[in-house]
């Protein structure tokens, strides 16, 4: 299912701003999402979403390859790859008891953001979200919302 998700997400959005770097790590991308989604029992497309939020997959040249989570509070400044944001999500939906609260808490450090812009970046994965599982004709992942 990370696959087809993948492709349905690079089919919404044809021009990426990283795009070579996206094509030449496409692979990647899949595989390790796919694993860390798997290890972690985080819905793929849910990974795939923040990811590319975060930094397209890494492929932002300031993100220094991370997918959006450290690799581990001690070394907040050290990127983490998409293992580490599968487990920050995980903990997060454990915390909080949805993926919209765990992308709140990934995003702002609480299942319930109250800055706007935090509020704005849930409500935009969600949406993403909610958008990619409709085009690739997909369950949504259980307690979205």
């Amino acid at each position: 299912m990370t696959e087809l998700l993948f492709v349905t997400f690079l089919a919404m959005f044809p021009h990426f701003r990283y795009g070579t770097c996206i094509e030449t790590r496409r692979a990647q991308i899949v595989a390790h999402a796919a694993d860390a989604s798997r290890e972690a029992g985080v819905p793929p497309g849910v990974l795939l979403v923040v990811g590319f939020l975060e930094s397209s997959w890494g492929c932002h040249p300031a993100s220094g390859g991370s997918w959006g989570a450290p690799i581990d509070p001690r070394h907040r400044l050290v990127a983490g790859t998409a293992y580490h944001a599968t487990r920050a999500l995980a903990r997060s939906y454990a915390v909080c008891g949805s993926w919209r609260g765990a992308i709140g808490r990934f995003r702002s450090g609480i299942c319930r953001p109250w800055q706007a812009n935090h509020r704005a970046y849930v409500a935009r994965a969600i949406a993403l979200i909610e958008r990619l599982h409709t085009r690739s004709d997909t369950p949504l992942p259980e307690h979205l919302r």
